[in-house]
């Protein structure tokens, strides 16, 4: 006789591991809550899928893509650009209201649309909650700065990556990490080595690892 294995039960399946689905399965999961997550794309490996640290001249056409279409305006993005991003996904269309002239960017991957965020996500202002009190344009928010200052806070101290300690209206402080400095001198350091770096290279890198830890604690933190 053949036993059949029970399915695992979770208790919560989130779908899309982007901005929102891997907040709620952080989340989820610190509380101990069984989470399943879905998620359309594969894995990413920053070493080899990211190509913003390569130079053109390591890359064929120098990144013009073939038949230099960059240089027409062909190309369907930047060479350098993130991965598995795209205007219109095959398959999955969307509809738009009539005159309308929105695109909606989808990336399937894991971490979706955060790959392409450039490695940084500043906060909102105050007034950014309230455009129409502000500038009678668009619609207040429901909630205001104050009410999901906490949150940004908490965001922050685990993803680094929209703080900054200038306080001004436009740029309003945060927690700042200096984990960027970390991350850009690993990245430095993959750099070279996929270039069979000498002793002399070695040494710049470590130049520009100094330059990046003092960058880091007094600009805005970029890291992803």
């Amino acid at each position: 006789m053949q036993v059949i294995k029970t399915p695992k039960v979770w208790d919560v399946v989130v779908i899309g591991s982007g901005a929102g689905g891997g907040t709620a399965v952080k989340v989820l999961t610190d509380l101990g809550v069984e989470v399943a997550l879905l998620e359309a794309g594969g894995m990413i490996d920053p070493l080899t899928d990211f190509k913003e640290h390569m130079l053109p001249h390591e890359v064929p056409h120098r990144g013009a893509f073939d038949d230099a279409a960059s240089y027409f305006g062909r190309a369907p993005r930047s060479f350098f650009s993130a991965p598995n991003g795209f205007w219109q996904i095959p398959g999955e269309p969307y509809s738009v209201a009539d005159g309308s002239e929105f695109a909606w960017f989808r990336s399937r991957i894991l971490g979706g649309r955060t790959n392409h965020w450039g490695r940084i996500s500043l906060r909102f202002s105050d007034y950014d909650f309230e455009p129409y009190t502000t500038d009678g344009l668009g619609t207040d928010w429901p909630i205001s700065y104050e009410e999901v200052a906490p949150y940004y806070e908490k965001v922050e101290r685990f993803v680094p990556g929209g703080s900054t300690r200038r306080r001004t209206r436009i740029s309003r402080a945060g927690t700042t990490s200096r984990s960027v400095a970390v991350s850009l001198c690993r990245c430095l350091a993959a750099s070279a080595a996929r270039r069979g770096a000498t002793a002399a290279t070695g040494r710049v890198s470590k130049q520009r690892c100094a330059r990046a830890t003092a960058l880091a604690s007094t600009s805005p933190v970029v890291a992803r």
